[in-house]
């Protein structure tokens, strides 16, 4: 079997209690502030996020093991165990909010809301998470799932269905989004268990229709080039010495199309591909493998927009506590990642300017959905309707039911 897995540069200031408390107690941004934002026309983002757990207080799925692998599990016994009990946390617990930004030639409007709201073809879904934990006569099993459905729709919570994995010992199965669009969901998974029965790592791309289906292989989203690029890539790490805390006794790397990610940096998506060890290594092979980036434009299934108008070492210049940036199609508008807060930055005449800034609760942006024009107005008329974040959402760190040690 095989796993899945702001120098502050301001036209406006505005100060609000709101800023000082932030999305992540619920709250709303004021209905308007008007400014001039420099755009032409109007222009709207959902930019979905993921809450993280605040620093110090741990990571909830740590185990005290560094393990990466991926591979068939052992052996397992032929009788089943006995479910003693479940938990499977609700769709009020999963850890996503959006942002819906509207920016217009005369006001800035922020509405949060629930959960990671995805534009499709089909209509507005939600997208989450939930993880279901089950105790058996044998050990702890918890495993991170992903569900999504369209507006109005009872999405389909999975819950463990293979108890049987891993006999007596604890097990946890923790899947990662890193990026969120229409069609698509790429994730980094990691099991852990006390012995090597459950001990891997990878990254994979999955469809948001099937999520947990089939992994998504490179070719059905760049076309049957990549698979090129990725022969490219096997002819030069073929024999590639692997460094001292690399070396598992292999006799090189190889790439495959199905083990492949994406990440957000400096203000773009790149795609990456996995680096696996090749050849007659040891065990410990099973845990090595390491990311490689992928010299090939995104399509517009994954990214319509992925360049910004301002180089980034000009924005960090500018904005030296930029984490990262997301730019509007046109480049009128770009959404700078800071600690706390999400600072709105105009763009003319490759000159940056704040002109808006609003907390953000402690989370990770994985998505940024852009419409322009008079889809904005459109958009609103049913977002606008939609709840405010979950109290009940919490990240993982602090919705964790059970120590994956229990015993």
């Amino acid at each position: 079997m095989r796993y899945t897995s702001p120098m502050k540069l301001c036209a406006l200031t505005i100060v609000s209690s709101w800023l000082a408390l932030g999305s992540a107690f619920g709250q709303q941004a004021p209905a308007a502030s008007h400014i001039n934002s420099g755009t032409g026309k109007p222009v709207g983002v959902l930019l979905g996020f993921k809450l993280v757990a605040e620093p110090g207080r741990g990571a909830g799925n740590d185990t005290g093991q560094d393990v990466r692998y991926r591979g068939d599990t052992e052996p397992r016994r032929s009788d089943d165990p006995t479910i003693i009990s479940r938990s499977n946390q609700s769709e009020a617990e999963s850890p996503f909010e959006t942002a819906w930004i509207q920016i217009t030639s005369d006001q800035v409007k922020v509405q949060w809301l629930q959960d990671a709201i995805v534009p499709r073809n089909s209509g507005f879904w939600r997208f989450g998470e939930n993880t279901d934990s089950v105790r058996t006569n044998r050990g702890l099993i918890q495993e991170d799932y992903f569900w999504a459905a369209p507006l109005g729709k009872t999405p389909k919570l999975a819950t463990v269905d293979h108890p049987e994995e891993c006999d007596g010992e604890a097990r946890r199965l923790i899947n990662e989004v890193v990026y969120l669009g229409p069609s698509y969901v790429a994730r980094s998974t990691m099991g852990t268990s006390e012995s090597d029965c459950f001990q891997f790592a990878s990254s994979s791309v999955v469809s948001l229709d099937h999520l947990e289906g089939q992994h998504v292989v490179m070719s059905e989203v760049f076309g049957p080039t990549v698979r090129e690029k990725l022969k490219q890539i096997n002819r030069q790490v073929w024999r590639l010495k692997p460094k001292d805390d690399e070396d598992c006794g292999q006799d090189g790397w190889e790439t495959d199309e199905e083990w492949w990610t994406l990440k957000h940096a400096e203000g773009q998506w790149r795609a990456l591909v996995e680096l696996i060890p090749r050849g007659r290594g040891g065990t410990l092979c099973r845990v090595i493998s390491k990311p490689r980036a992928l010299d090939m434009a995104l399509p517009a299934s994954l990214v319509p927009s992925n360049t910004l108008p301002v180089a980034w070492k000009e924005i960090k210049r500018a904005f030296p506590e930029a984490t990262d940036a997301f730019a509007s199609p046109g480049g009128e508008v770009v959404l700078l990642v800071a600690p706390n807060k999400i600072l709105v930055v105009r763009s003319q005449l490759g000159k940056l300017s704040v002109f808006y800034s609003f907390a953000k609760p402690n989370a990770v942006p994985v998505m940024a959905e852009w419409t322009l024009g008079t889809n904005v107005a459109r958009w609103d008329q049913t977002l606008s309707k939609l709840p405010g974040p979950s109290p009940a959402a919490k990240p993982r760190a602090e919705r964790s039911v059970l120590s994956i040690n229990s015993k």
